[in-house]
């Protein structure tokens, strides 16, 4: 998912397709749509895969609308995540609200229907994430540099305060993290959160009491290196994502890899290598442009990548296209056929990979045929 990401990522991306894109879809041949496509990704996700429109409207129409998840409408989705009940959360980042409200959540019920959760005014609401229990973490931008935080949603879908974040001075006074610009992050089932300072590419780690440090990474050193700690180095991190073993894994964006951070923030690389587009296993395979990760399962990670979405199998390292392309368009059926716009985050639920896409302002749909 994403400064906001989107406004150094999926705004320059979003500029980038309205000069190539019509904003008529692009139609399937039809020998092609009686084909049936397999997706033969090893991992979690094999067989015939399906793409389809979960949610919103179908002409791509601006507005602000709740009820059955067809008919509603948005304005800007970017963030998404799932919780274990399958209600879907998005932050909806420009959207008008009946209170006056340009910022919103909104949610996604197991059944189907869209609803707003109204807060006081937010902020420029952008990457969110879920734990467990079904508490929902996003963060909020600000309008003032530094004025990033991270809020969470009670299971009742009531906003916290801001969470603090902090770091020892002197004399052991707790003193203010002064971030440069947090671009994602994750939350461990301990309550531990890591976040992406993408700008000083950086991980920073929040302890449960608050105490906030670098756990991988220099400090505005950019560069390609594994090694522990402030030993390796990235080249403008942006998404994060971790499993139940505690292992981190972090989008590597301007190296076009896929890195891990251990517990102990031992950083190694899984995939990738110069930039492309190439399905393969570890340093093989290729990325073009790399937009969210989510953990799937205990060997499966999900990645968006441009008008593509990729698995990767953390045992073989073996990284498959399971749906998209380089091609940027909107069409849903079958998943390698399947053409999409401006990715933003996705989420996995079970079987099913939700995808929220601002430039069409659509909750899309990966499951099994």
């Amino acid at each position: 998912m994403k400064i906001l990401k989107s406004a150094l990522v999926a705004i320059l991306w979003i500029a980038t397709l309205l000069s190539i894109y019509s904003c008529k879809k692009e139609q399937i041949n039809t020998n092609e749509n009686a084909k049936e496509v397999v997706s033969a990704a090893m991992g979690k996700f094999t067989g015939p895969l399906v793409v389809s429109l979960y949610a919103g409207v179908e002409n791509q129409e601006y507005g602000f609308t709740d009820g059955p998840r067809l008919l509603a409408k948005f304005a800007s989705p970017y963030g998404i995540t799932s919780t274990p009940t399958g209600a879907l959360y998005i932050t909806d980042g420009a959207n008008l609200s009946t209170v006056g409200h340009y910022s919103n959540i909104r949610k996604i019920s197991p059944e189907g229907l869209v609803s707003t959760l109204v807060f006081k005014q937010l902020n420029s609401p952008g990457a969110i994430t879920s734990t467990s229990d079904g508490s929902v973490y996003f963060l909020e931008y600000g309008s003032k540099p530094n004025n990033q935080k991270i809020r969470r949603i009670t299971l009742d879908d009531q906003i916290q305060p801001r969470l603090e974040f902090c770091r020892i001075g002197i004399n052991g006074a707790r003193i203010p993290y002064v971030f440069i610009s947090i671009y994602d992050f994750a939350v461990a089932s301990d309550g531990t959160i890591y976040l992406i300072d993408g700008n000083a590419n950086t991980i920073i780690k929040r302890a449960t009491n608050s105490i906030t440090t670098e756990f991988a990474g220099q400090t505005l050193r950019t560069g390609y290196k594994d090694g522990k700690g402030a030993d390796a180095t990235f080249n403008r991190p942006t998404n994060i994502a971790i499993d139940d073993d505690g292992n981190l894994y972090v989008t590597d964006f301007y190296n076009f890899r896929i890195r891990k951070i251990t517990p102990d923030g031992t950083v190694s690389t899984i995939a990738g290598s110069t930039k492309g587009f190439a399905d393969g296993i570890g340093s093989n395979a290729k990325f073009t442009s790399l937009q969210d990760i989510a953990v799937a399962d205990s060997n499966t990670l999900v990645v968006a990548d441009g008008f593509a979405v990729r698995s990767i199998d953390l045992t073989t390292h073996q990284v498959t296209t399971i749906a998209g392309s380089q091609t940027f368009g909107n069409v849903n059926g079958p998943a390698l056929s399947a053409r999409f716009g401006a990715i933003s985050q996705i989420a996995v639920h079970n079987n099913d990979i939700y995808i929220s896409e601002q430039y069409f302002r659509y909750i899309r749909k990966i499951s099994p045929l």
